[in-house]
């Protein structure tokens, strides 16, 4: 169930001037129900669908920033906050972590040669050897 915005905060701001690719507090604000933030820097605007989990402005522009700013002011906390969530569960928890491996694990077992095609594929003969 969707509890909508916290009392301590509407929304995670991510200002990163860095490149990272996938960061970590995107995905554990969304999983929480906390809409995002965040620049445009790196992997972020990957994380965040604009005016559904959160919003992306220019990295380093703080009149972008505070047109977002001014956008989430204007939307709708609840519904922000319960897509946030939605996304977050969907893509990030462990359950769709889990369900992904599994999926990798299952095409990779209905391979004839798994070793052979690990080995071609991924450069490791010798970690799979000893």
């Amino acid at each position: 169930a969707c509890v909508g915005p916290s009392a301590t905060s509407a929304a995670v701001i991510v200002p990163s001037l860095w490149y990272e690719n996938c960061s970590m507090t995107i995905m554990e604000s969304l999983i929480h129900g906390r809409p995002v933030i965040a620049s445009d820097a790196g992997g972020n605007p990957e994380l965040i669908e604009n005016a559904y989990n959160g919003f992306v402005f220019k990295a380093g522009d703080v009149q972008d920033l505070l047109r977002v700013l001014t956008e989430l002011s204007q939307s709708d906390k609840l519904t922000l906050s319960c897509q946030a969530a939605y996304s977050g569960q969907k893509f990030f928890s462990p359950q769709a972590h889990l369900k992904s491996l599994f999926q990798v694990y299952n095409r990779l077992t209905q391979l004839n040669t798994k070793v052979d095609f690990v080995e071609q594929n991924m450069n490791l003969p010798t970690l799979i050897k000893n």
